[in-house]
């Protein structure tokens, strides 16, 4: 594969961030890192429910771009650890607000109001994710909470990275009504 000024502009135009992977025997292909894509993400997790290499191949099969195959087992086993680190979703931090609670992630510059999470939020959102999909509880939970613009909402859902960071706090807001036991 010949990698070109042009090429990598392109892909990057089209495709976002973009990765090139190498391996030991020459090989190389061209990804665009998963992280992008909300459904790239609930197949990647539901993946690793099995194993690291299933969410390799998962990640091969949705983001390649350009390049080798790299399926087979010895280049699954000898690119897993560097495709599985490009899986990790931005941060993001609950803020305690006026009334409220501010949802942050600081890589994107991005805050938003929401309320706390009561017991009938996880219960609808629970029941109408039956077939357990990742992400979708909280994609459910998190629209029912939300309490900032619809702009912002909108603009949420059109950056799956944001998205992602945003969802991945909502477990930590039904944490905050956990209590505690203690053995007397």
């Amino acid at each position: 594969m010949k990698l070109t000024e042009e090429k990598i502009k392109a892909w990057k135009e089209a495709h976002g961030e973009i990765q090139l992977i190498e391996t030991d025997d020459g090989k190389q292909a061209v990804i665009w890192t998963p992280t992008q894509s909300l459904n790239v993400m609930k197949q990647v997790i539901t993946a690793l429910q099995q194993s690291e290499y299933d969410a390799v191949e998962v990640v091969l099969n949705n983001c390649l771009i350009e390049g080798d195959d790299l399926t087979g087992d010895a280049h699954v086993m000898g690119i897993s650890k560097q495709i599985i680190s490009l899986t990790v979703l931005p941060t993001a931090e609950i803020i305690q607000g006026n009334g409220h609670e501010i949802i942050h992630v600081p890589q994107k510059n991005f805050k938003a109001k929401v309320r706390k999470v009561n017991r009938g939020d996880v219960e609808f959102s629970s029941e109408k994710n039956g077939k357990r999909v990742p992400f979708e509880t909280n994609i459910s939970i998190l629209k029912r909470i939300w309490k900032d613009t619809e702009k912002k909402y909108t603009e949420v859902l059109n950056d799956d990275r944001l998205h992602m960071a945003m969802l991945s706090v909502v477990d930590e807001l039904k944490e905050e009504n956990e209590a505690k036991i203690k053995k007397l």
